[in-house]
């Protein structure tokens, strides 16, 4: 589910609201097992910008689905333009001199 914008938090002793904290980073499907697989929220295929993820999701051990929240750290904590880069037109190319990436796995999703 998409996070939406609200204007006011919920008034004392109303029902309690779900939230987590939404991280400057993109948001990826990933699938698990022996061919893994990262898809972007709009359907794009992750696995050539997040080489490591992939690596990552093929030992596991198990099929599953992770709903994750991939963001790259930098010397000044999460650096979204470096994120852009590593998923830009030629991924994966400025992955040394940007630094690594790191998952948060929101949801875990069943495979049917």
């Amino acid at each position: 589910m998409l996070a939406r914008p609200i204007t006011a938090l919920p008034s004392p002793g109303a029902k309690p609201v779900p939230f987590e904290p939404k991280a400057d980073g993109f948001r990826v499907l990933v699938f698990t097992g022996p061919r893994p697989y990262l898809q972007s929220r709009r359907g794009a295929d992750l696995r050539g910008a997040f080489p490591e993820l992939v690596r990552s999701a093929a030992e596991l051990g198990v099929e599953a689905v992770l709903d994750a929240e991939w963001v790259v750290w930098g010397a000044q904590g999460l650096d979204f333009p470096a994120l852009q880069e590593r998923a830009g037109p030629a991924p994966g190319s400025h992955r040394a001199a940007r630094g690594a990436g790191a998952a948060g796995p929101s949801d875990r999703l069943r495979r049917a």
